[in-house]
C-alpha cells in the first residue's frame, strides 16, 4: 500500500530546498510542479498547503544544466541525501545510454 501524501507549504518546502541546494545554482533550477502551482498561485495564503511526494525542478540553461546538475547532485550526496534505486530511473545511464533516455537524478 502507498503512502498517501501529506499536505505541506510550498514555501516551507521550497525553503529546505534552498537552504539544502549550493547557493551558486540556485539561478539554475527552475521548480515545477504542484510546489510551484501552490507558491504562485496562493502567495499570500501561508496555512494553504499542497499534496506532494516530491519537489519537481529542471535545470537552465541547457548548455550548463550537466555541470550545474552534477554539481547539486554531489553536493547533496555528500550533505547525506540518498539516491533513490527503485523504479525506471533507479540506476544512472552510461555512454552507451541514448541521450532522451538518460535517467534523472533522484534524491
Amino acid at each position: 500500500m502507498k503512502a498517501v501524501p501529506t499536505e505541506v507549504s510550498p514555501r516551507k518546502v521550497l525553503a529546505k530546498v534552498a537552504a539544502a541546494v549550493p547557493s551558486d545554482v540556485h539561478p539554475n533550477i527552475v521548480i515545477i510542479g504542484s510546489l510551484a502551482a501552490g507558491y504562485w498561485l496562493f502567495p499570500r495564503h501561508g496555512s494553504f498547503g499542497v499534496r506532494t511526494k516530491d519537489v519537481d525542478c529542471v535545470l537552465s540553461p541547457q548548455l550548463s544544466a550537466v555541470d550545474k546538475g552534477r554539481a547539486v547532485a554531489e553536493k547533496l550526496l555528500a550533505a547525506g541525501w540518498r539516491a533513490r534505486t527503485e523504479g525506471d530511473f533507479g540506476k544512472p545511464g552510461n555512454e552507451h545510454t541514448p541521450v532522451d533516455q538518460l535517467p534523472a537524478v533522484r534524491l
